[in-house]
């Protein structure tokens, strides 16, 4: 995963722009290891959605001919995690959304297979059952240096937007959601002088949030069409929509599951 800061970035697009200003030496940037594997790929795969957007729109990787990583693959980048503290996972989660999102800004269309898998990284990394409750993000505005910390951090660095972290807190996750991409909670959540010049408990909590604001919006649309399979679309999409809101992301993770299976059992059934 990239780290929090944004060197690996900078890193990124200044051996690009070097590479695309040589005449003599240039190296082949969508070449592919002895896996057959392209840079774009192992990008995706470690979980790094500024690398590949840096890819992407500097026109290096090709989406055309591009494979999606199986849940196998990501099962071999999780498990240099094991034993990582649950904010890390926390970062880690909001990276796959950010990554989801920088795919599909690009062009690239995720099948149910895909999302599946996305969601499979989540379920691993224990982040279904995990509540944060002490404190919770609503808690900390009781604390006079939190809420002046929060006032003070702005979710852009640019003039787009005035929102505030303090401002963040009070949204309910879906209006977050609508206001901000998923890039946006990505940057708030590895910049070095913001989140991370909190004390740990404070700033797991807005991990947490930012999670929460990233993965809902995924679950929620993912889980349409399992919910319209199951009601066997006796439910108007409105309706359907209005019960997804209602959900955690577990459960919504456990109504795909349910129809994945059934897919699973009727193609079996097919083939025998």
């Amino acid at each position: 995963m990239e780290q929090y800061s944004t060197s690996s970035t900078n890193l990124a697009s200044a051996f690009l722009r070097v590479n695309e200003e040589s005449s003599r030496h240039r190296i082949r940037i969508d070449a592919r290891d002895n896996k057959g594997w392209t840079p774009l790929r192992l990008a995706v795969t470690n979980l790094m959605p500024n690398t590949v957007a840096v890819l992407l729109d500097r026109g290096v990787a090709d989406l055309a001919s591009f494979v999606f990583p199986t849940e196998a693959h990501f099962d071999e980048y999780l498990g240099h995690l094991k034993g990582s503290s649950i904010e890390w996972k926390f970062i880690t989660a909001i990276s796959a959304m950010t990554l989801v999102e920088c795919l599909e800004k690009r062009g690239y269309e995720l099948d149910r297979s895909d999302a599946m898998a996305i969601m499979r990284i989540l379920d691993k990394l224990g982040l279904f059952w995990f509540r944060v409750n002490d404190p919770t993000c609503a808690s900390l505005l009781d604390d006079e240096q939190f809420t002046d910390d929060a006032k003070k951090t702005m979710m852009k660095d640019d003039d787009s937007d005035s929102t505030t972290l303090h401002d963040l807190i009070q949204m309910r996750p879906r209006e977050a959601a609508r206001r901000f991409t998923c890039m946006d909670c990505y940057e708030l959540a590895r910049a070095e002088n913001k989140l991370w010049k909190l004390a740990y408990k404070p700033r797991l909590a807005c991990h947490s949030l930012l999670y929460e604001i990233t993965s809902k919006r995924f679950f929620s649309s993912w889980a349409l069409d399992p919910v319209m399979e199951l009601t066997h679309c006796r439910l108007p999409i409105l309706c359907s929509e209005m019960i997804i809101d209602d959900l955690n992301n577990e459960d919504l993770y456990n109504i795909c599951l349910a129809v994945e299976g059934r897919q699973r059992a009727r193609d079996g059934d097919q083939n025998d």
